[in-house]
């Protein structure tokens, strides 16, 4: 379907008959860059982690509401901004494209995922001001905290790919370093 058609979100649920949802995650992650929902019934720490490292952008736990979906649907359709509003903005030695999610390091380019375009664009507009795990919940996923752990190691993944894509083998973290395990900051690097 994803190769005949135009698909603006896919909602993929981790259970389904034949292939499982992150399996089809995987596959789907290596051709097309569509938003992803997935689905479940497991808030395991681990099977969230597993969906995030796949490429997907959002979870929903099973049972929600059709608000709880619509919610995240319209979400998910503000991942990216019209191509006329999408600046390049410049932090320090970092270039975002908001439109296409290529970060340039230097001479370096790297594709960020929308979660991750997100919050690189929170931070820089944030910069060396410590923001809360509910605050980045907000600006990546644009969600309020429910206060799960799942959601906190979400965040935490997020920032880590972040971490591995701007400063590679950087120890401590010069661009993201974790504040008092409250939050984390960005600061610009000329």
């Amino acid at each position: 379907m994803l190769e005949h058609s135009s698909v603006d979100i896919v909602i993929l649920d981790i259970i389904m008959p034949g292939m499982d949802g992150l399996t089809a995650l995987a596959k789907m992650r290596n051709e097309f860059d569509i938003p992803v929902l997935i689905i479940t019934t497991d808030d395991e720490k681990e099977t969230v982690k597993q969906a995030f490292l796949n490429g997907a952008d959002d979870y929903l736990l099973k049972p929600f509401t059709p608000q709880d979906l619509c919610e995240r649907i319209e979400a998910l359709q503000t991942l990216v901004p019209p191509e006329e509003e999408a600046p390049i903005i410049t932090s320090g030695d970092l270039s975002l494209n908001l439109v296409t999610g290529q970060i340039q390091i230097g001479n370096h380019l790297t594709n960020l995922s929308d979660a991750e375009t997100r919050l690189l664009h929170y931070f820089m507009q944030n910069p060396d001001r410590q923001l809360s795990f509910e605050e980045l919940l907000l600006a990546g996923w644009r969600r309020h905290r429910e206060n799960t752990t799942a959601e906190e190691e979400m965040v935490k993944l997020a920032i880590n790919h972040l971490r591995q894509k701007i400063e590679p083998g950087t120890e401590p973290p010069i661009h993201l370093p974790l504040m008092n395990g409250d939050g984390f900051l960005f600061h610009p690097v000329e």
